[in-house]
């Protein structure tokens, strides 16, 4: 009994590990392009918590994808989190991001 009540618990600790920017934690999405992978829009939901960690969570978001699917973090970005923050994409309250995995 013990073990499986240890076990739910670590599965249920698993979830609350998401990295926290800028004092708050963000779901994001990453969709990237079915015809080349190199290209990816970034999704970062309720950024109005903090502008600036949503912009490193989508920061983080696509260099995970482009280290794992590409084996590097070079990104050319479209709409990137560097960007002045009357430029950024702001919809529905989610901060949109887009750009292509580099180094080929």
């Amino acid at each position: 009994m013990s073990v499986v009540l240890v076990a739910g618990l670590a599965l249920a600790a698993c979830g609350e590990n998401r990295p926290v920017f800028d004092g708050a934690t963000f779901r994001t999405k990453l969709d990237a392009d079915k015809t080349d992978a190199r290209n990816f829009l970034v999704e970062v939901r309720d950024a109005g918590k903090t502008l600036e960690g949503a912009r490193e969570a989508g920061r983080h978001e696509a260099v995970r994808h482009c280290i794992e699917t590409f084996g590097n973090s070079r990104i050319s970005w479209a709409q990137g989190p560097d960007d002045a923050d009357g430029s950024l994409q702001i919809e529905n309250g989610n901060l949109i991001l887009s750009g292509r995995c580099d180094g080929w």
